[in-house]
C-alpha cells in the first residue's frame, strides 16, 4: 500500500518541485518592486504577519527611493536609460558611484542626505530577507533614469 501511494504521489512531488524552480528562477527576472508583492502574493498562506508587512514596507520604501534617486539623478544631469552604481561597504563605511559622469556630486549628494542614506540601508536589509543573493551589509544597487518619474532599480 506504501509503494502505491508513494508512486502516486510522484506526480504531485514533482510538480511541486518544478513549481518551487520556476518561481526561485523567476525571482531573479522580475523588476524589483514585484519581488516583493509576489513573496506575499505566492506565500498568503503560509507567510506570517511579519514578512507580508516586511514585503509592504520594502515595497514603499522601494517607491520613495526610486523617486529620489531620479529627482537626484536628473539634478545633476542624468538623461533617460542613464544609470549608476551605487555600492555600500560596510567595512569602510563608505558609498561609491561607478558607472556615471557625475559620480563624486552624487556621491557627495548621497552622504549628505542621511534619510534617504538610512533608507537604502533599511531597502537593503529587507530586501536581503526576501533575495538571499543581496547582503544587507554590503551591497550594490543600480538605479536608471526611466521617462516614467521614478528610477528603474536592480539589486546586484
Amino acid at each position: 500500500m506504501n509503494a502505491l501511494f508513494g508512486l502516486a504521489a510522484a506526480p504531485k512531488a514533482a510538480n511541486v518541485a518544478v513549481n518551487a524552480t520556476n518561481n526561485a528562477l523567476g525571482a531573479f527576472t522580475r523588476p524589483f518592486g514585484q519581488f516583493f508583492q509576489s513573496a506575499v502574493e505566492e506565500g498568503d498562506s503560509s507567510a506570517s504577519a511579519a514578512s507580508e508587512a516586511a514585503a509592504h514596507e520594502a515595497a514603499s520604501l522601494e517607491q520613495r527611493i526610486s523617486r529620489q534617486l531620479q529627482e537626484l539623478l536628473t539634478s545633476l544631469g542624468a538623461e533617460a536609460d542613464e544609470e549608476a552604481a551605487i555600492r555600500f561597504d560596510e567595512v569602510t563605511g563608505e558609498i561609491n558611484v561607478d558607472g556615471h559622469h557625475s559620480s563624486p556630486a552624487i556621491e557627495a549628494a548621497l552622504r549628505s542626505d542621511s534619510q534617504l542614506m538610512s533608507d537604502l540601508q533599511r531597502l537593503a536589509k529587507l530586501q536581503s530577507e526576501f533575495d538571499p543573493s543581496v547582503s544587507a551589509t554590503d551591497w550594490e544597487l543600480q538605479a536608471r533614469v526611466s521617462e516614467s518619474g521614478g528610477a528603474q532599480l536592480r539589486w546586484r
